[in-house]
């Protein structure tokens, strides 16, 4: 089964060109984030309303390679409302500000473009409501019909997923133990096979984590890197690829051993 790549967030280094080329062994492309060159690419950095470093070089690159989709991700209200001293309010308005500086950059794209909210934060249930109301928001004003949620909370989610108003959900598999995957699988199988929906998860190459593939098999899916990679090593960030980026995604195929580092990430650190 041919699974779709692509990419979540943040990268290590300050090399923008080796990022960018990177960017290219995905067949979905994502703007790269790099915190160490600029504290602005950091999640809650965008609370300071600059563009990410790597944007107008990114949409350069796109618009001569011509894929057919790409992906935006900028932080969300409830993770800036939370961990900043901006109000809900300023959030909201921040981080439509923010998206809308995105996709003015490549309204030349002529592609699908997916814009993935970042949120830490998201509570699950009780976040529902005041999330959802941002989302309406947010296609009103950017006019965009194709949004989604990326959540790396541990545990995910995944009792949201029946209300949430979006038709992607982004979590890591590494965010699950062996207990709580199964029995949050089922609620996954029927956001997933939802028509018109997309799952993506991000994984690591943890051997947990891949085996858990298998309960997906014939699942429709995307899968990435697990988020927080400016946290890990250039080393890290190889091999993680090179697990991820195959021609065929073969899920029952035994795992490689898992990198050193599985260290998740606070709402405070960088996406």
């Amino acid at each position: 089964m041919t699974t779709e790549t692509t990419s979540i967030g943040s990268w290590p280094g300050r090399d923008l060109p080796l990022a960018l080329a990177l960017q290219g062994q995905f067949s979905v492309p994502a703007l790269p984030e790099l915190p160490e060159l600029s504290p602005s690419d950091s999640l809650l950095g965008q609370k300071e309303g600059l563009p990410p470093t790597a944007l107008f070089e990114w949409v350069s690159w796109l618009l001569r390679n011509a894929r057919p989709q790409a992906k935006l991700q900028r932080c969300g209200p409830l993770t800036l409302s939370r961990n900043t001293e901006l109000t809900w309010e300023q959030a909201q308005n921040q981080a439509l500000q923010n998206a809308q500086e995105l996709l003015l950059a490549t309204s030349g794209y002529r592609g699908k473009l997916i814009l993935l909210w970042d949120e830490p934060s998201f509570a699950g249930a009780s976040d529902v409501a005041t999330l959802n109301s941002f989302l309406r928001r947010a296609r009103a004003e950017l006019k965009i019909s194709v949004q989604g949620v990326h959540c790396c909370a541990s545990p995910p989610a995944t009792t949201a997923l029946p209300s949430l108003e979006c038709s992607i959900v982004s979590f890591d598999l590494d965010c699950w133990d062996e207990a709580s995957w199964k029995a949050n699988l089922p609620a996954l199988l029927r956001f997933a096979t939802r028509p018109g929906n997309l799952l993506i998860l991000g994984t690591a190459g943890a051997p947990a984590a891949q085996l858990r593939l298998r309960d997906l098999e014939s699942t429709p899916l995307w899968l990435s890197p697990s988020c927080g990679l400016a946290g890990r090593s250039i080393e890290e960030v190889n091999e993680i690829l090179t697990r991820l980026l195959t021609p065929e995604i073969d899920r029952q195929t035994p795992p490689l051993d898992p990198p050193h580092s599985t260290r998740r990430r606070s709402p405070r650190e960088p996406a």
